[in-house]
């Protein structure tokens, strides 16, 4: 597209082209026609210098020298505006980094945060050092709106040929973190250094207290922080493991203050909640089970029962109480999160209502949650709604972990609950290993259609679902079948002199399937352009799959514009040799790549191990047939290639009578010696034939008989020969 708009604002929603500025363009693209989220990867920053000005990227920051348009940036900065800072060398530190650190908490097993009160420039300032074993890059952020990603001030240190960068990131959500001076008015406000060493990344840094830009928070002196932490095995900033993050409340300050101020739900003392018996967590916020603090055993007596994932034993049971209310019990077998959603309005997660259980201090604990989108769902308190879950039984016992737990049909929250009647229910489901919530796999959920009163269930396929169920039926009858069939048909039948139409047949057959198979990847490849969504995002499958496609598609495009074959008995033109080689290993090329491109299909579809283990039977059947075809062809060219094995040409003999003329009738006298060598050879045969008409008088010369009665070349000791003589006749 192209557009045409002024230079000069003319209301607050739009921004002026400075002429004498270097513009800074951000651009973005996505593979839906409505405006959809992007992906990490498509997404960018360039600085174009529209009105040729000669000028640098935003001055170069100050921190450099613009020399013909490029900024020269000073040693200690780095980037096309001079904007990021490169860590301080060890033997230039400055004084602002503290010898020691007087307060260190671990957050996690592998995770150690140190901090100590300091100034910058003359501005109260904290430092901090993050230490973490076993991985490269890391990252920290400061008050985040939940307890994730979502508006954090981020300090993230990354690894670029051996050395830590270190800088000030901000973060909108579960997107990819960005730097700050990749916003309007956004900058770095650090300095820090960082390092590797064999145990793993460390780096400190010190910030201002207070914060500079709308990118920075600031730290409150009387206030506990939430802290955020992740780390991740790759030296460049990459998405990490579920489990490689966390949060705590950290007391920067030494405030004595305790989290949430215990949520009125406990006593603090000196910044530890000491919760009240029927609730647990750092700031007292959570309910614990029931079956904790009363001698009563979970229900077990329930009216219907549905078994919705076998292979963890993911059990719903329910029964109706008092025509108001509904008694569930959710069990699997092993430790892990589970979750049920009620009545998205996409069969998945949109605008799903949630009781979600996780795993806190060896307790299963289910709280109420609400899912907006595909990010990870937050609890109804944290968006200013209640937790409806009454009390509620648990148990971590005998490998299994059961929660009991009621909910009213009507629930108090009109915008985070959905009501739920003694009707068909929309129910999704979700679960995974691990004590909190993480992303699931695309196996690891579902959704049924439940009627609460009856006990029926339906399972619906979603629009989505049925199109990736088609699409990979379409692709593995084209890839999977006609297209690898023609290609072996074409190479092992094409000796055989059977036509079809005037047609050789091996060229007959191979054209139908190829084009065929072709067709059905075209209707393949356009059905899924259909099936993106939110959490479809292989872009492995989907960028070799296009190659795949593109490949395909050129074959048969020089197929149908080949040079024409030579006549018989004369060399083909370089133009025809040329297209044989390239048709011919561009189709092998192509039906290899087809195999990743398979499997990373069964990986987005969510595949058991049934379709893997029968792609990799069929994959060896057919390797074994190339094998066995491929040695039958071998020993054919061997045989042919051997001493005595001639193709005796045409003579005037056997030219064909003038029209009109009576039939002639031929003879074939075959005169064959069969050797049996001593052990250490193999049997031999060589065979001498002559055709002529049965008028002429001819017989085996003894010149032939002669030559026949040598020994075999090579052999060792008598041999013993039998010598046979055929005379066929047959009609022209």
């Amino acid at each position: 597209f192209e557009v045409m708009r002024p230079e000069v604002a003319t209301e607050p929603q739009d921004k002026t082209l400075e002429a004498d500025k270097v513009l800074k363009i951000v651009w973005a693209r996505g593979q839906t026609q409505e405006l959809s989220m992007h992906t990490p990867k498509d997404r960018g920053l360039v600085w174009l210098d529209i009105f040729e000005t000669g000028k640098c990227p935003n001055d170069c920051s100050g921190a450099g020298q613009c020399v013909k348009g490029l900024c020269s940036c000073a040693s200690s900065k780095f980037g096309e505006d001079c904007s990021n800072s490169l860590p301080v060398k060890l033997s230039n530190l400055p004084s602002n980094f503290p010898s020691s650190y007087s307060n260190s908490l671990i957050v996690a097993p592998d995770v150690t945060l140190q901090w100590q009160l300091t100034t910058l420039a003359t501005a109260p300032a904290i430092a901090i050092r993050y230490s973490i074993s076993g991985a490269e890059w890391a990252g920290i952020g400061f008050n985040p709106s939940d307890n994730g990603m979502t508006d954090a001030d981020m300090v993230i240190a990354t690894v670029t040929a051996g050395t830590v960068i270190v800088d000030d990131y901000w973060s909108t959500g579960n997107n990819k973190p960005r730097r700050d001076t990749s916003y309007e008015g956004g900058s770095n406000n650090l300095i820090s250094r960082g390092g590797v060493t064999s145990t793993g990344t460390w780096f400190e840094f010190v910030r201002p207290i207070e914060s500079k830009d709308e990118y920075d928070k600031s730290l409150v002196s009387n206030q506990l922080a939430k802290v955020v932490w992740a780390y991740g095995q790759i030296g460049d900033l990459s998405q990490h493991a579920p489990d490689a993050r966390g949060m705590k409340w950290v007391d920067f300050f030494n405030t004595g203050v305790c989290p949430q101020e215990c949520s009125g739900r406990g006593t603090c003392v000196s910044g530890v909640c000491h919760c009240n018996e029927k609730v647990t967590g750092d700031d007292c916020s959570i309910d614990i089970p029931y079956s904790l603090y009363a001698s009563s055993a979970l229900p077990s007596s329930f009216k219907y029962t549905v078994v919705l994932d076998p292979s963890i034993s993911l059990t719903l049971s329910w029964s109706i109480i008092d025509n108001n209310a509904t008694l569930f019990r959710l069990s699997r077998t092993g430790r892990g999160w589970m979750a049920l959603g009620y009545e998205a309005s996409d069969n998945g997660m949109a605008n799903a209502d949630m009781d979600i259980i996780t795993i806190i201090s060896d307790i299963a604990i289910i709280r109420d949650y609400y899912s907006p989108n595909y990010s990870p769902p937050r609890p109804d308190v944290e968006l200013g709604g209640n937790n409806d879950i009454g009390p509620y039984y648990s148990s971590l016992e005998n490998s299994m972990t059961t929660v009991v737990w009621s909910r009213p049909f009507v629930r108090s929250d009109a915008s985070l609950d959905r009501s739920l009647y003694e009707g068909p229910v929309g129910l999704s489901w979700a679960w995974g290993d691990t004590d909190g919530l993480t992303q699931h796999t695309k196996t690891h959920r579902g959704f049924l259609m439940l009627n609460l009163k009856t006990g029926d269930t339906t399972e619906i396929w979603s629009v989505n679902s049925i199109l990736k169920c088609i699409h990979g039926l379409v692709m593995w009858l084209s890839w999977g079948m006609l297209l690898l069939l023609g290609m072996l048909w074409a190479r092992y039948m094409k000796p055989s002199e059977k036509k079809v139409n005037g047609v050789p047949i091996w060229f007959y057959v191979h054209r139908i399937s190829q084009y065929t198979g072709l067709v059905l990847a075209i209707i393949g490849f356009v059905i899924s352009f259909f099936m993106v969504k939110n959490h479809y995002s292989t872009l492995f499958h989907a960028q070799l799959g296009t190659v795949v496609m593109i490949l395909g598609i050129t074959q048969v495009i020089w197929a149908f514009f080949r040079p024409s074959p030579p006549p018989k008995g004369e060399e083909p033109s370089c133009a025809r040799k040329s297209f044989e080689y390239q048709h011919l290993w561009m189709g092998r090329i192509t039906l290899l790549l087809v195999i990743p491109v398979i499997f990373s299909g069964l990986a987005e579809f969510g595949a058991t191990k049934g379709y893997y283990l029968f792609y990799v039977f069929f994959l060896f059947a057919v390797i074994i047939c190339v094998v066995v075809m491929e040695i039958n062809n071998y020993r054919k060219k061997k045989r042919q290639n051997s001493p005595g094995f001639e193709k005796l040409p045409l003579t005037d003999a056997m030219a064909p009578p003038p029209q009109g003329s009576p039939s002639r009738h031929y003879s074939v006298q075959i005169l064959s010696v069969n050797s049996t060598p001593p052990s250490s050879l193999t049997k031999r045969s060589q065979q001498v034939s002559r055709i002529l008409p049965m008028d002429t008088e001819s017989d085996t010369t003894e010149d032939e008989m002669a030559d026949l009665s040598n020994p075999i070349e090579g052999g060792k000791g008598d041999s013993k020969k039998s010598i046979t003589r055929q005379t066929l006749k047959f009609d022209e």
